[in-house]
């Protein structure tokens, strides 16, 4: 990709992260596989070296269809910009679950456990140092103008704007792992 093209990757980024803060969450049924085949459609990669594997069966949960390709389309970009050119074939895998979590994590004598779906994602490639601070910093909106921390800001707004988390593991030339946890039923569903 031309440094002007991902010049313009990023502006748009930036600007579909700044238009988060007032958009209203369309939520409709999700099949994770689908949107992970839009989004590598979308980035019109047919490199045969990246490797992408996905459950072709999943529980449905609901979310925005259109910001969860964002969010796969930023997850996918990122590892391709940061594979590892001496391990040749970047591979990719997710996988999701359903689960319950506890609502009151914070609180040790509060429990409401809701149903969520957990979403791991994980690369093989340079990934970066498991420092948790650093870990922090590039989910956080970052000072920085760099297209990591302002993609994985994206991200990680994009989870928070449907009410779930996401949190980054890594070693330094072993790839990264994102989980990520989705409240499996519409907001309303919740009240």
């Amino acid at each position: 990709m031309s440094y002007s093209a991902q010049m313009r990757e990023m502006l748009l980024t930036l600007q579909r992260y700044e238009e988060l803060e007032n958009k209203n969450l369309s939520y409709d049924p999700i099949q994770l596989d689908a949107v992970v085949q839009q989004a590598i459609r979308e980035l019109n990669s047919s490199d045969q070296s990246i490797a992408i594997t996905y459950p072709s069966r999943c529980p449905i949960f609901y979310a925005d269809q259109r910001l969860l390709g964002h969010l796969f389309i930023e997850l996918i970009r990122n590892s391709i910009s940061n594979r590892d050119p001496e391990k040749g074939n970047l591979k990719i895998d997710i996988s999701m679950i359903e689960t319950q979590k506890n609502l009151f994590m914070e609180s040790s004598d509060k429990y409401q456990y809701e149903k969520f779906v957990k979403i791991t994602y994980t690369d093989n490639g340079e990934g970066f140092l498991t420092d948790s601070s650093l870990v922090f910093q590039i989910l956080q909106k970052s000072a920085q103008f760099n297209k990591v921390s302002i993609g994985m800001a994206f991200c990680k707004r994009i989870v928070e704007k449907h009410m779930g988390t996401i949190m980054a593991k890594s070693v330094k030339g072993s790839g990264v792992g994102y989980t990520i946890f989705f409240p499996a039923n519409r907001p309303s569903d919740l009240l």
